[in-house]
């Protein structure tokens, strides 16, 4: 066999595997975020950056994903921004729940055990496919390597009519800024949801 068919099949061979290798990636979505209204329900207030960001819903979530035969556990919080990526400002984050809360499908969590842990903002969520960033007005999305958020309040309040959960978090967010790594420290406020 030549060289020029050796080089076709090698090329086709490479893209097979890799189209093979993103259709078997899991691609998991909330039920919560194709139904959730597009309204503001929390502000972020980054004070390194003096910017104010409204925000959806911080939701808890605790799902179990079956995607090929596999179960994958997603067990974490979610907190973004009105604004889309890519329309700046804008930002989201995920943050792992621990393991040791016990939290399981099916079984309601109270959030409010969530209050004082330092929780650690990941890199990435649902299940890697997206990944946590902050994006600053007139600036590109900065991927956001590690940081911490901690709930200081979180209470049940009734102002609607209808009884909700509102917490309140200290923030600190390790973002990679291009020329090296940013401190971006902020405070939340806003509703808590579990799902």
């Amino acid at each position: 066999m030549s060289v020029i068919p050796k080089l076709i099949w090698g090329a086709v061979s490479m893209a097979l595997a890799f189209g093979l290798n993103l259709h078997m990636h899991p691609r998991y979505e909330a039920a919560f975020e194709r139904e959730e209204p597009l309204e503001q329900q929390g502000t972020l207030v980054l004070s390194d950056a003096a910017l104010e960001l409204p925000t959806l819903a911080a939701h808890v979530l605790a799902e179990d994903f079956l995607h090929m035969g596999k179960r994958y556990e997603v067990r974490e919080l979610s907190l973004r921004s009105l604004q889309a990526r890519g329309g700046a400002p804008s930002f989201e984050l995920f943050v792992a729940l621990p393991a040791s809360l016990g939290v399981t499908p099916g079984r309601q969590l109270d959030p409010r055990v969530l209050l004082q842990l330092e929780l650690t903002v990941q890199p990435s969520g649902r299940l890697g496919a997206r990944g946590s960033f902050v994006q600053r007005p007139s600036g590109e999305p900065e991927p956001v390597l590690t940081g911490s958020l901690q709930f200081t309040d979180i209470r049940e309040v009734n102002d609607t009519g209808k009884p909700e959960l509102r917490g309140e978090a200290r923030l600190e967010l390790q973002v990679d800024h291009g020329a090296g790594v940013q401190l971006l420290t902020g405070k939340w406020s806003g509703r808590v949801v579990a799902e």
